[in-house]
């Protein structure tokens, strides 16, 4: 996903933006045969000299920070959520733990949002094939919460929308 993709290549220094130079290094991490500059370019058209997740993908940074503020009213701080959430002692949770967990502290208002915010969060253990879910990207997702404050704060899935509480619940 691409919340994985800026998490893990794009953004490794967790910092929420990504520099020319970070994208170079993802170029080559991933064997890509582009041509960089023009890359950069269409991401980075204002010349800032830096792109943000909203900048990359704003629906996938609208979506982290809605989440993102969501447990912060609830929680307030990374250790308060994470203790909260029974994230502590490297805790993994599969994919259907993690949907059934926000779910359940309604932190997402349909079965659909959150099984998008696992493919934002999860993490990739390839010698299993398998996907989980730590306190590790919740942890990153304070970090970078500052990078996603400028996104739009429009009604969504994730913040429980009424039109939304309708699809599959």
């Amino acid at each position: 996903s691409i919340g994985i993709a800026w998490r893990f290549i794009l953004d490794p220094m967790c910092s929420g933006v990504m520099s020319y130079a970070d994208l170079c290094n993802a170029a080559r991490h991933i064997c890509f045969g582009g041509d960089e500059r023009k890359v950069w370019l269409e991401l980075d058209p204002t010349r800032s000299g830096k792109v943000t997740l909203a900048d990359f993908d704003a629906k996938t940074a609208r979506e982290l920070q809605r989440f993102h503020a969501r447990i912060t009213h609830r929680y307030g701080t990374f250790e308060s959520a994470e203790a909260k959430l029974g994230l502590q002692h490297r805790k993994r949770l599969k994919r259907h733990d993690f949907c059934k967990l926000v779910w359940s502290k309604r932190l997402v208002s349909t079965s659909i949002a959150a099984e998008e915010l696992f493919r934002m969060l999860a993490e990739i253990d390839e010698e299993r094939r398998d996907t989980f879910f730590t306190c590790a990207a919740l942890r990153w997702l304070y970090r970078i919460a500052h990078a996603l404050s400028s996104c739009s704060t429009r009604p969504s899935m994730l913040v429980g929308d009424a039109t939304d509480k309708r699809q599959h619940r």
